[in-house]
């Protein structure tokens, strides 16, 4: 069984600040929609998206399956989810990228639910 949330939801959420994002430094492997797969930083984690740096933009609306471990519970854990790109700006000399989950199943939510409440600091 999966979660399906829209970007109407995830929007929502941000701007109502109902959801705790914290920092992150975890590579990502990143399968776009060409089949091609690249890795990149995961710099934030929360409930409904990543943020991500890379050395090129993002295309805003584009699908992209990733695959990234998590530490919790002094454990690695494996998560995949389907994600869009929902927001990309150049900061420095690579670009941040927000992705929303579109598809997540309830495990590698509980991970990444999991993984948050581990963090001591959250982010804004």
């Amino acid at each position: 069984m999966s979660l399906l949330i829209t970007q109407d939801d995830a929007k929502f959420l941000d701007h109502a600040h109902n959801v705790r994002k914290t920092a992150a430094n975890r590579p990502v492997f990143i399968r776009m929609s060409n089949g091609k797969g690249v890795t990149a930083k995961i710099v934030s984690v929360s409930a409904v998206s990543i943020g991500i740096v890379f050395q090129a933009p993002g295309q805003i609306g584009a699908i992209l399956n990733v695959r990234f471990l998590l530490p919790v519970c002094h454990r690695l854990f494996e998560v995949n989810a389907k994600t869009r790109i929902i927001h990309t700006h150049l900061k420095g000399d690579v670009y941040y990228s927000t992705l929303e989950f579109v598809d997540i199943s309830n495990d590698d939510l509980s991970v990444v639910e999991s993984f948050i409440e581990e963090k001591p600091v959250s982010i804004d």
